[in-house]
């Protein structure tokens, strides 16, 4: 399912709810550089907006 959010352009919103250990190894998918400090940091809950601008993915987490 993942791959499908990575590759398809028709996707305009998706929404994936799960546990903070997979969903660092998603958002790790889009920003290579999250890591340990990145899980770690993970609160719970947490949300996070993946955007993609050309071919490139921005996330922002917006959950204080």
């Amino acid at each position: 399912m993942l791959d499908d959010c990575l590759t398809n352009e028709y996707f305009d919103t998706t929404i994936i709810v799960t546990h903070g250990n997979l969903l660092a190894i998603m958002l790790q998918r889009f920003q290579v550089d999250f890591g340990f400090h990145g899980w770690k940091s993970l609160t719970n809950p947490d949300v996070f907006s993946i955007q993609r601008t050309g071919g490139e993915f921005v996330i922002e987490r917006i959950w204080d």
